[in-house]
């Protein structure tokens, strides 16, 4: 499941150019294959093919200014287009926290819409729980969204 994480992180951070998979990532290829030798990929996995679909529908819908905010206890990007306030907020899980934990969010409090696990995202007080794996919320109309990049990451 990291691995579908740092995809979706990856996805989310790539605006320009087209969404490429080498090597069967996209059912889950436990060997890659040889480059120069004929060497068949196992097809008859898809079991993240409906989550790859809505991460390329995602990127599709990016607008604005990519931003990544924190790196602990989770990374946290955003892309945000303040003309219009509009934008998708990414909570990156790469350390295993536990579900149960909660880390500081930028955006104001309230219910929001998961375009990952089409689930409710509640911020309450500037908290929001961590997610499992990662999550990708979409927001609207948010026009005074205080953003302060991260300087360095350090993993």
């Amino acid at each position: 499941m990291k691995i579908l994480l740092w995809l979706g992180l990856d996805l989310l951070d790539l605006i320009v150019g087209v969404f490429l998979i080498y090597a069967g990532l996209e059912s889950k290829a436990i060997k890659c294959p040889s480059k120069f030798d004929i060497d068949k990929l196992d097809w008859s996995n898809y079991d993240w093919q409906q989550i790859l679909t809505e991460l390329v529908s995602l990127k599709k819908r990016i607008v604005g200014n990519f931003t990544i905010i924190t790196a602990r206890p989770v990374i946290t990007a955003i892309y945000y287009d303040p003309p219009t306030g509009d934008g998708l907020f990414g909570i990156f899980n790469v350390s295993s926290n536990s579900p149960d934990d909660f880390f500081k969010c930028n955006l104001p409090d309230g219910v929001y819409h998961s375009e990952i696990t089409h689930t409710d995202v509640i911020i309450n007080k500037g908290n929001s729980r961590i997610p499992k794996s990662f999550d990708i919320i979409s927001f609207q109309k948010i026009l005074s969204l205080q953003i302060t990049p991260l300087e360095s990451v350090f993993f």
